[in-house]
Formats: structure tokens, sequence, C-alpha cells
């Protein structure tokens, strides 16, 4: 009995030292395997002398479990002095792209998802009896640039492994480690777009819009600044100030405070957040809140102050009566943004069992048979391996076939040793009885020999090897690199390779294709900025049109630094057809470019004060020439019992002010004839006692 073919197993291991996926990191690198050459054989020789390859190459990261990418076998003699020649080609180097991928979509080069941290990058070689040696290459994802590409190449003394790397971020995502949002995105993953312009700003963080001062709604278009006559809420909505009424608070009521209507009989207390009132005494319902009573939360809109926002999103999650999102089948999570175990793809649609020892999945959820399994389940063995585990490998050949169940070898000629079906058991010799024809010879043990262009068991096979395909030993064909299409004779490309003689690759990507018949690549409609594409422009923008290269090119007056979404300087209008520019000190334009007075001025030429507005500004010689000039800048409107001064400032009339005085003190007449009459007293009795003094207390000495 011969000793079994030595085995030698490549197997890459792709391990995530971090397995939480990266929060706001969206790229992917790619390693590639280039070749992998070992000139000894890894220092095993069956008995027969020969050197029996099996390569396989396997992935295995926290996304990813599978098993064989690639698994092929080559034979090579040994000469009795140790070297080394090959039966099929003669050289020793094994290059990865030569083979097709025979057990599931796994691609070279393999995406790794980026995550935190370090990636590193595994390689083992194994043979049935050792490990040969074992190498860890780490990645650290702060440091990795998008688009750049880093070659590796080893030396070892039992083989040279080469491989190469390469990052490319996701759409939205820029930077080191692909970190970054590009210009004008915010948020965790890049998908809050936001401009700022002068009604607000952008959050650094999550992209939402901030208002300016005196801004308000959710795009922040809404205009309000606190006057005399009203307040602003924190929606934007005018809270009329007692008397004043009406949706812009422009009149003055005659009702007491809180009572509206032509009858004054509609009571009304504003709750502002809530509602407000209106002239008639009805509730005006401020976001979110509506209903008759302004009680009820709109649409989308949760909790007792409506302040908990919830909009459902179809197969992701639904919206309980409290807003909370109730994820669907197969998601999970507090935003119900990851995929449930054993659920994967984009919209986590697809269901595979990680418990299986039958596969694993990838991160699209596709089975990757384990082991030497095959088949949608991974219920069938490999061509040539047998038994319940599909661990017992049988080719079969000109001189034996397989038990179907066991994978036993058996011989196909009566008297055969079943070890190899080579040699005749004891006392049978010749086995076979053999006749030389123009097909094959005989050896000197009766076996057949195929001479050039024929094959199979009885030569009868007729097969001529051409720039697509080689001849194996059956008779039947093997496609060349690059070709595929055995029925066919290999006159089809293998995927990602095209033209005349299937030299050039290419590899379809999210942003980039193929030509279809020569195989250059091209970008994608809206992406630009060959070899990668990865400059994108939106062709249908109603806004701008894309350069070949990609650049927005603004239709019209529009401002490019804007996105095109906002107005060159001195031009307006919807389309910014309209071109406005005015040196006039109270004059303005308008927003659709008309000119118009500032706040404040009035007249054809705009010099003069409008209604209620007052003020001016004297330096000290036009004081004294009485001709200051106007500023029109402060607003004042007469009320019942005041009246606007030429400052435009409120002054209590003298009518007013009179009967003011009489309510607060009906006694202030007498008091006023109080105070005077004891003013009279006192003095007159001041001069009394002064008199007295004077005149009467001091009398003259007369003298002797």
């Amino acid at each position: 009995m011969e000793t079994d073919v030595s085995v030698i197993r490549y197997c890459l291991l792709f391990i995530f030292s971090l397995f939480p996926h990266c929060v706001n990191c969206d790229g992917t690198l790619y390693v590639k395997l280039e070749r992998y050459q070992n000139d000894t054989c890894g220092g095993y020789a069956a008995l027969d002398n020969t050197c029996h390859y099996i390569i396989s190459l396997s992935v295995e990261s926290y996304f990813f479990r599978g098993s064989d990418l690639i698994q092929k076998a080559d034979h090579y003699q040994l000469s009795d002095d140790g070297r080394q020649f090959s039966l099929k080609r003669n050289q020793t180097e094994i290059k990865f792209s030569d083979y097709d991928t025979t057990f599931g979509p796994v691609p070279n080069p393999f995406p790794i998802k980026m995550v935190e941290g370090t990636i590193n990058f595994t390689l083992a070689v194994n043979n049935p009896e050792t490990r040969i040696f074992n190498k860890t290459f780490p990645f650290n994802t702060d440091t990795i640039k998008p688009n750049s590409v880093d070659q590796f190449y080893k030396d070892y003394s039992t083989g040279t492994l080469a491989f190469s790397t390469s990052l490319q971020c996701d759409p939205s995502f820029t930077g080191t480690g692909c970190k970054d949002c590009e210009d004008g995105l915010y948020g965790k993953k890049c998908a809050v777009k936001c401009t700022q312009n002068l009604n607000y700003t952008c959050h650094p963080d999550t992209g939402r819009k901030v208002c300016k001062e005196s801004h308000y709604g959710e795009d922040c278009e809404r205009y309000c600044k606190d006057t005399a006559r009203y307040t602003c809420t924190d929606h934007g909505n005018k809270l009329c100030k007692y008397p004043a009424v009406g949706g812009d608070c422009e009149k003055n009521t005659t009702c007491a405070e809180n009572q509206y209507g032509a009858a004054c009989n509609m009571t009304c207390h504003p709750v502002p957040g809530q509602f407000l009132c209106g002239e008639d005494g009805t509730r005006v319902c401020e976001e979110p809140f509506t209903g008759p009573n302004c009680s009820s939360c709109s649409d989308d809109h949760y909790g007792v102050n409506c302040n908990i926002t919830c909009v459902p999103q179809t197969s992701r999650y639904t919206c309980s009566s409290t807003g909370a999102r109730v994820c669907g089948a197969g998601w999970k999570g507090e935003e119900c943004a990851h995929c449930e175990d054993m659920w994967f793809g984009g919209q986590c649609q697809v269901f595979c069992n990680t418990s299986s020892p039958h596969y694993t999945c990838t991160i699209q959820g596709n089975r990757i048979c384990t082991g030497n399994r095959v088949g949608k389940q991974c219920d069938s063995c490999q061509t040539d391996f047998y038994g319940d585990d599909c661990q017992v490998s049988c080719e079969k050949n000109r001189y034996w076939t397989c038990n179907k169940l066991t994978g036993e070898k058996i011989c196909k000629e009566k008297h055969w040793s079943v070890d190899s079906c080579k040699s005749c058991n004891k006392d049978w010799y010749p086995c076979t009885y053999c006749a030389e024809t123009d097909k094959y010879t005989c050896t000197n043990k009766g076996e057949k020999l195929c001479k050039s262009t024929w094959y199979g068991e009885d030569c009868n096979i007729y097969c001529k090897e051409t720039q697509r395909y080689t001849c194996l030993d059956s008779g039947g064909i093997q496609c060349k690199r690059n070709y595929t299409g055995e029925e066919n004779m290999c006159s089809s490309c293998i995927d990602n390779h095209y033209g005349t003689s299937c030299e050039v690759s290419c590899l379809e990507t999210l942003f980039k294709e193929c030509d279809p018949l020569t195989g250059a690549v091209r970008c994608k409609p809206g992406r630009y900025g060959l070899p990668t594409c990865s400059k994108s422009c939106n062709i249908s923008s109603p806004l701008y049109t894309c350069t070949e290269h990609g650049d927005k090119d603004c239709k019209g007056n529009r401002d490019v630094s804007t996105e095109c979404e906002t107005c060159l300087v001195n031009w307006y209008g919807a389309e910014c057809n309209v071109h406005c520019v005015t040196d006039h000190p109270n004059k303005h334009c308008s927003n659709n470019g008309s000119l118009l007075c500032k706040q404040g001025w009035a007249g054809r030429e705009c010099l003069e004060c409008d209604a209620h507005w007052y003020g001016h500004t004297c330096n000290e010689e036009e004081w004294f020439s009485r001709t200051c000039r106007k500023t029109c800048d402060t607003y004042c409107e007469d009320l019942v019992a005041y009246k606007c001064n030429g400052d435009g400032v409120l002054e209590m009339s003298a009518e007013f002010a009179d009967e003011w005085l009489q309510e607060r003190d009906p006694y202030r007449y007498w008091k006023v004839f109080l105070i005077i009459a004891t003013t009279i007293f006192v003095y007159a009795l001041a001069t009394f006692l002064m008199y007295k003094i004077a005149f009467c207390w001091c009398p003259y000495s007369e003298t002797k």
C-alpha cells in the first residue's frame, strides 16, 4: 500500500481584533493574493515520487467565516537526484488568478469592511503533518488612507508570498480610515446633508440646522423678531401683547385681556409652544400640536408634549403609540439599524444559519460550504469526495471508479490490485489484452498508452490543444488562463476579463463599469475621476450641469460654493435672473430683485419716514441751524392715552394725566390747599415772633 500524497493547505485568515463595526467610518479594505511559490514542494513527496499539491485558500473574519476560496491539484514528478520537473507545466509558482472560485462567490481581492482599531492579516501554510509557518501582518485603520495601495512581498525558507492591499471609501466618506464625511455631509453615517446659508448654520456633529437669531422652523425659513406689539414663540409665531390682536398683531382690541370676538364673549388663554389665540378667540395650534383643542400630536409625533419624533420606515421599523421604534423582522438595535443574528443583506432580508456545521455565511448571507461540500444547501460532496462528512478523496481515472457512498476504490478490470489498480493480482499477468493501433501503443504490462491528441481509457477520444484550452487525461478539455466554458470549447472569458484574448482584467465596482467588448474601465453615470471614479455629480440636478471632470457648473447666476442653491451677489429671483444693485442708503433689493425702501423709510426716493417711524441725528452745527438729518429708526404708534412726540417717544396726554391723577388721589386739591394754608400760617407766626423779639422783649436801656 502506498502512502497518501502530501497535502499543503494555504489558509488566509482575516481576523478583526475589535469586533464592533466602526460607527462613523465606511470603507472597504481589499486584500488581493498575487502569488505563492514553493520550490521544494514543502519538503514532502509520496513513495511514488509524485508531489501532489492541493492548493486551498480560505477566509475567516468577524463578518465572514468561510471555507475555501480555491482548491486545485497539480502533479509534479521528482527525478532520482531530487530535481523537480512538471508533467503539465514547468514552474512551481501558483498564481491565484489562474483558478476559478469553485466553492461560492468569494472574490479575490477579498473585501473587508472597515472596523475600529487593528485588522490582523494572517498567513498560515500547513501540510497533513505539521505547520510550516504562520505570520501575522497588522493594519491600523487610523493610518490607512483611501485609494492607497500597499505591496507586501515576504521571503521564507519554505516559500514566497506576495499580496497587496488597498482601501476604498464608501460614498459620502473620505479621509484616513474613511472616518471623515465629505463636504456638506454630517451625522453618524454621513447621511445628513446640510449647506449653511444666511438663515442657519450646520451642527458640526449631527448636521442639524441651527437657526440664526430671529429665524425659526425646520428649515429656519420663518423670520420673527420681538417688537413692541408682540414677542416670538419658540416656533417663530407672533404672540401678541395686549391689546394687540390679529395674525400680525396689527390691530388693537377693545375687549378685556384674554377676551376675543365681536362681542368680547370668547375666552382664550394662549399657551406658547402649544397654541395661540386668533382674533375671534379660536385656538391656533403650534407645531407639532393639532386638533380642535390643539391637544393632539401631528403625524409622526408622540408623547405628552408631542416632542418624540418617529417616522416609520418600510421593513426596518414601525412606531408604537409612545413613539418607540418597533423593529421589523430581521432588524434589531435602538435605531433598528443592525441585522438580527443569522439575518444578512442590505435590508436584513436574507436568513443564513451561522451555527450550521456544513457552511458559513458571508456578510450578504450567502452560504459558503465548509470542508469538501457543495450545493445550495451544502448537502452534497465535491467531485471526487465521498463519505458522511465528504472526507474521503477518490479521483476516478481509467484504472478505477469509486464507491458512491464510501469512496472506496473499485478497479475497472478484474484481477487488478485494489491499492492502485495498475498492477495485476498475484498469479495474474498480464491483466488485460492490448493490441497497438493508430490511437495507442501497449506497455509491457498490457496497458494502453495513448498517442498524441488521443485520450480516454481506450484512447478513443480525440483532443488537440488550442490557444484557449489544454487536454485532460480523460479526453476532456481544461480552459487556459482567463478562459471558461468547457461545453462551448472555452470560447468565453472568465468573470472580470475581456478582449479578444481575455487578457484585459477589469473589476466592476459601485462606481465603475467595464466595456463589454474591450474591458476598458469607465465611470458609471454620475461618477467621475478615473481610475477610482470617486467623484460624484448629480447629472439630473435642475441647479447645475456636470463637466467632463465631474465639477458642478451652475445654471444661470448661481453660487457654486453653495452647491448652486443660492444666487450670486446682486442677483435675485427664483431663477437668479434679476440683477439688482443700489448705492442708495435707504433702499435695498427684495428677494425678487425689485428696489424697495428699507424699514422705516417711505416716499418715491425713500427720503421720508414711514408711518409710525421717527428719529434724527444732529451735530452741533446742524442743531443750531435746525437742519438735522432724519434716521427713521424708531418705531412709535399712538395709543389711547399716549401720543408719539417728535422723537418717537410715547408721552402721556395732559387730559389723560389729569384724569389719571384724579383717579389715583381724589383728595389732592385739599392736600394742596392745606399745604398752602400751613405755609401762610407758619410764615405769619414767624413774622410775629421776630417782631416781639425785636421790639417788646429787648427794650432800650435809659442812661441816668
